[in-house]
């Protein structure tokens, strides 16, 4: 093959590359922007972005002050949105230590048992009726009055 044949498919794969890397780049942050708007908020945080808009929407507001609070609730609703997010990356992070922690406290075979239980995600209603690091009951099958 000629040399420049080669150059040109060679520039081709690069462009092809930098583009795909474009446009991968592009859709993740799309992907987390969305996903960060979607993501719940703790109540505190939910019932505080109600207000905020309940306050937006008073009837007795003229369009005035309508336009004067609106950047006020606006920075207040994003502060809100940013401190939940950081609360939530804390909180992650704390998880991932307290994880490191036991685990350099535990045996193999108690580190197998630890994974099984920590991996399983409680359902809100199991709440302090088991869950996944209590003790296991001899009638787990047994239902009580307050179960139906």
């Amino acid at each position: 093959m000629k040399r420049t044949h080669l150059f040109t498919i060679a520039g081709a794969l690069l462009v092809l590359m930098l583009s795909s890397a474009w446009l991968g780049a592009t859709l993740a942050l799309r992907w987390n922007a969305k996903r960060a708007q979607e993501t719940p908020l703790p109540l505190p945080a939910m019932a505080l972005l109600e207000r905020l808009e309940r306050l937006e929407r008073l009837p007795s507001l003229t369009e005035d002050q309508r336009r004067r609070i609106g950047p006020a609730v606006d920075r207040a609703r994003s502060e809100v949105r940013t401190l939940a997010a950081d609360s939530f990356a804390r909180a992650i992070d704390i998880r991932r230590r307290l994880r490191g922690e036991i685990d350099a406290v535990l045996t193999p075979s108690q580190r197998v048992e630890f994974d099984r239980r920590w991996n399983q995600r409680p359902r809100f209603f199991e709440r302090g009726r088991g869950g996944p690091f209590s003790l296991p009951s001899t009638n787990e099958g047994a239902r009580t009055s307050g179960d139906r």
